[in-house]
């Protein structure tokens, strides 16, 4: 047997493992440098492909990509490459790393949330970058939890603003984005907007880690665009009857308005559970306030509000108000038994007869119970 062959039979029968071990590593982004060292994951898609049970072994990590989210206070920062994004936690002081920075990023992989994420060990800025170009996808997408960590853009009408938390109608459901350094003057700028925002996405999760929706984790205000204002004036739109209410309607079957606020007029005839009752000539809704507002039975008011059904009757809801003035409370409606479970009476003044069976008070307020011939 020649000293080459002798070599090459060595070699296929003593360093084959190691050539098999390397090359299933690289498929994942992970390297290995010699015969027995502890592998490194160099790719963020090696981090996102790891079972639960694998990430939280502590696989070393070295990422090399760009910061798109950083906050100190909640202590997360995320990184992303050209194969995906990942999150951190918690925060490493003195990194210096912000949003665009370009970083060599150290750490091991772990998995407390619902999806893996690193806990980092050094965090080093090379140098400025772009944020990458955002991931769209549809709302019934993201519920598949797929978008975890990655920089993503959504469109959609701002219905709520607090604090620093932006809450959008997105086609197919609702969604909400934390923006870093949001006013609180931008609450009145916003709602009623369409706009599209940038955010890194963020799932959420229940106790046991399954996934129950998202939301954007957005640095700054930069990342938002309006591609439709919100009215200067919210009252100045046109007023609907209560009953043309959530009907179909040719215009915002077509241009997505029904996303949009509606104006109702009439008086307060009920408060309670949070909700409040108004009645016009053609019907009754039910309102949600977006504060407080000091209102009583006999108002006459204008709402502006996003129109959704409650039980069997419109909802208005992140609503304003103004009063108009007062007014007599309208007539009740004579109602029979078998009208009072068919739901077309729901929010509107009514009356009954029957005999008292029981009479309560519960939070501070009566409640009684009728038996109804």
């Amino acid at each position: 047997m020649s000293p080459k062959q002798h070599n090459q039979r060595f070699a296929n029968k003593h360093l084959s493992p190691f050539v098999t071990l390397t090359c299933c590593f690289l498929l994942f982004g992970i390297k290995a440098v010699a015969w027995g060292a502890t592998p490194q994951i160099t790719k963020i898609e090696g981090i996102r492909k790891l079972t639960r049970e694998e990430a939280n072994r502590g696989i070393k990590v070295r990422i090399h990509g760009v910061v798109t989210y950083a906050n100190k206070e909640w202590g997360n920062l995320f990184v992303q490459d050209e194969t995906g994004g990942i999150g951190s936690w918690p925060w490493l002081e003195g990194s210096g790393a912000k949003v665009g920075d370009v970083v060599d990023f150290e750490g091991v992989t772990e998995q407390s949330g619902f999806g893996p994420s690193v806990r980092p060990s050094k965090i080093t800025v090379t140098g400025q970058g772009e944020l990458p170009a955002p991931a769209r996808h549809s709302y019934g997408f993201m519920l598949t939890g797929s978008d975890d960590a990655q920089w993503i853009e959504v469109e959609g009408v701002v219905h709520q603003v607090v604090d620093k938390q932006v809450r959008i109608m997105i086609q197919g459901g609702e969604t909400s984005a934390w923006v870093n350094d949001l006013a609180a003057s931008a609450n009145g700028n916003l709602i009623d907007a369409r706009i599209r925002i940038r955010g890194v996405c963020a799932p959420t999760w229940n106790d046991k880690k399954q996934l129950v929706g998202f939301s954007l984790c957005t640095p700054s205000t930069n990342q938002i665009t309006v591609s439709q204002p919100a009215p200067a004036d919210p009252f100045s739109i046109s007023n609907l009857p209560i009953a043309e209410l959530l009907r179909y309607d040719p215009e915002s079957a077509t241009s997505g308005t029904r996303a949009h606020r509606v104006k109702i007029k009439g008086v307060v005839t009920a408060l309670g559970n949070s909700l409040l009752y108004i009645q016009d000539q053609s019907s009754g809704a039910k309102v949600e306030f977006a504060f407080q507002q000091p209102l009583i039975p006999g108002d006459l008011v204008e709402v502006v509000g996003f129109a959704k059904t409650l039980g069997c009757a419109a909802l208005l809801t992140d609503s304003v108000a103004r009063r108009t003035g007062s007014s007599e409370l309208p007539a009740p409606i004579p109602a029979a038994n078998e009208q009072l479970f068919g739901g077309g009476m729901d929010a509107q003044r009514i009356r009954v007869q029957g005999q008292l069976i029981e009479s309560i008070t519960r939070n501070k307020t009566r409640v009684i119970r009728l038996q109804i011939d």
